[in-house]
């Protein structure tokens, strides 16, 4: 009779039959159970709206990040960084408008960035940050890599790849970015171009961040950079309203784009406009261009969704739109970088993926779905950390259900021979 006990209690929690107050006291256990062994299960898992330090990476079998012996990132202030990481951690390797080329590239901060790649240490970078420290993009190159011949701490070659951010202007008022308003004037336009001429060894050139790849200014900043490099390839980043083939044809930008990311964050007009707000016919435009760009030959095509609680029950959808225009597709969660006071929204009511938002548990069970296991979809290592944590809790779920089942009926079998 001594299971008598626990018999009883397991009854309560598998019976179907049972009144109210018992119901409850069912799922009272399995949460209070499921608690405590989820907690111990996922002890070393950091929240994912913390930062967190990417460990060491095997150099022989990784290899080291592309970008700090390769690019560079400029701002139109001057200021340059290895990547956006970097520029939003102000980790600034100098200015070009202050500094000599040879400076900023082999600076002090830049030599220390790439002696600790090649230990396969990143101190200065971010693990769920960055996706080719969190593996989602194998973009690493081999020490031995013809792309780059000789990585050493001290570059003798200028920068392939120079990424120009902060060109302020934009066709649309999204409400993830600032409110401020500023537009590039002509003359910083000038200036930058007129040092990015002692760049010989550039290859390609990166138009994104704060602004439309393919607003007037940017054009302008394409045609002018074009004069001086006719044989130079793109990655734009847009929002797709303005990229229509005339403006792709006039810019002479057909078989110059060596990548594209397009920020879209919707499968229909109504969520499109809530977050862009560019007016109803946006949305129709956009898919319009869709239709041109799929026929282009570009090497790498993006197409971006910021998750947020407007659009998060579109994702899925979403994949297939990928799956249509021959795109890889990439999600994001909302991020706050700078201006944060002068956002267009609060951040905290629109940020689904943060733990204490009120549609947090279902968007984190949606995101255990199968159609997620695609290999052409690409997720942060914010939103990937969250899928993980959801599968294993959907495992355990189904694990602990049919533990106490079988537990049950050995209870129940000993019972019957006693």
């Amino acid at each position: 009779m001594r299971y008598t006990r626990f018999s009883f209690i397991i009854n309560l929690i598998l019976c179907d039959n049972l009144q109210n107050n018992i119901f409850c006291l069912k799922f009272k256990l399995l949460k209070i159970l499921k608690c405590i062994i989820l907690n111990y299960k996922m002890r070393d898992i950091e929240p994912t709206d913390k930062i967190q330090n990417q460990k060491d990476i095997d150099v022989q079998e990784f290899g080291v990040c592309p970008m700090i012996f390769s690019s560079m990132e400029v701002r139109m202030d001057g200021n340059a960084y290895f990547c956006c990481e970097h520029k939003y951690n102000n980790l600034s390797l100098g200015n070009i408008y202050k500094d000599d080329l040879n400076d900023i590239w082999n600076s002090k901060l830049a030599v220390t960035i790439r002696e600790e790649a090649l230990k396969g240490k990143y101190p200065y970078c971010k693990g769920n940050v960055c996706l080719r420290l969190a593996k989602e993009i194998p973009d690493f190159v081999s020490v031995k890599s013809i792309f780059i011949p000789h990585p050493e701490p001290v570059m003798t070659k200028t920068p392939y790849y120079i990424a120009i951010s902060k060109i302020k202007d934009c066709n649309a008022r999204c409400i993830f970015c600032s409110d401020e308003i500023y537009k590039t004037p002509d003359n910083e336009l000038n200036n930058i171009i007129s040092i990015l001429k002692n760049y010989k060894d550039l290859k390609c050139l990166t138009i994104w961040d704060s602004g439309d790849a393919f607003s007037l200014i940017s054009q302008k900043f394409i045609k002018l950079i074009s004069e001086e490099f006719p044989d130079l390839r793109f990655k734009l980043m847009t929002n797709g309203i303005l990229a229509d083939k005339e403006t792709i044809n006039r810019l002479n930008l057909v078989n110059r784009i060596e990548e594209l990311d397009i920020s879209i964050n919707a499968v229909n007009a109504a969520t499109h406009n809530k977050i862009f707000r560019t007016g109803k016919n946006a949305f129709k435009k956009l898919i319009k261009n869709l239709e041109y760009i799929k026929t282009l030959k570009i090497n790498t095509f993006n197409i971006n969704f910021v998750v947020c609680k407007y659009n998060w029950k579109e994702m899925k959808k979403f994949i297939k739109l990928g799956k249509k225009y021959n795109a890889r597709v990439l999600f994001w969660e909302v991020r706050l970088y700078g201006n944060s006071d002068k956002l267009q929204y609060d951040y905290y009511d629109i940020a689904v993926h943060l733990r204490f938002h009120k549609d947090y548990k279902k968007f984190k069970k949606y995101l255990s779905s199968k159609v997620f296991e695609d290999e052409n979809i690409i997720m942060s290592p914010v939103l990937k950390k969250l899928r993980y944590e959801s599968l294993n809790e959907k495992k355990f779920s189904l694990d602990f259900v049919n533990f106490l089942t079988k537990f049950h009926i050995r209870l129940t079998n000993k019972e019957n021979k006693i």
